[in-house]
């Protein structure tokens, strides 16, 4: 009985020491506690972006619209909460899943992120979210309200 208890004990520990060191859990992590400090968690997880979801935000500024989400993706919600427990886990090569508890006002929730690391450098290539992928969300959103525009302006001249 010990013995197996030991052996419990052993694995959970290492697992922890893995997880502490693991250079995409820490990205995450740290872009979690900057964003409870800044409070803009969109704007954090464009601050740790790579080139292609970069350019997906900088087509949601240009159109001048918002779209591709309707609320904070980071924290899932649109008036988010910003001390929820936080379980961070690694699922596949090169994913984090953050299990967001349930607060006060909003239900508990996950968030995947899909980083690319090179070494001890992540930035987060897409957000998997209840609403499916970020990136994908934001470039069809934004094209079809580009093309929306488009044509009202072109009404409006006839």
């Amino acid at each position: 009985m010990y013995k197996v208890l030991a052996i419990v004990v052993l694995f959970c520990s290492i697992q922890s020491v893995f997880a502490a060191s693991d250079p995409y859990i820490q990205t995450v992590k740290e872009m979690y506690k900057l964003g409870k400090k800044s409070e803009e968690g969109m704007q954090v997880i464009e601050l740790h972006s790579d080139a292609s979801l970069k350019q997906a935000f900088n087509l949601n500024a240009r159109n001048g619209e918002v779209c591709g989400f309707e609320q904070d993706v980071m924290w899932q919600s649109q008036d988010p909460e910003f001390n929820v427990p936080l379980q961070f886990s690694k699922v596949g090569q090169n994913k984090v899943k953050v299990n967001l508890r349930k607060g006060k006002w909003n239900k508990q929730s996950s968030v995947t992120y899909i980083l690319k690391c090179n070494g001890n450098d992540c930035k987060v290539s897409d957000v998997i979210d209840s609403s499916g992928s970020l990136k994908k969300n934001i470039l069809a959103e934004c094209w079809v309200c580009k093309l929306c525009f488009v044509f009202s302006q072109d009404i409006a001249v006839l």
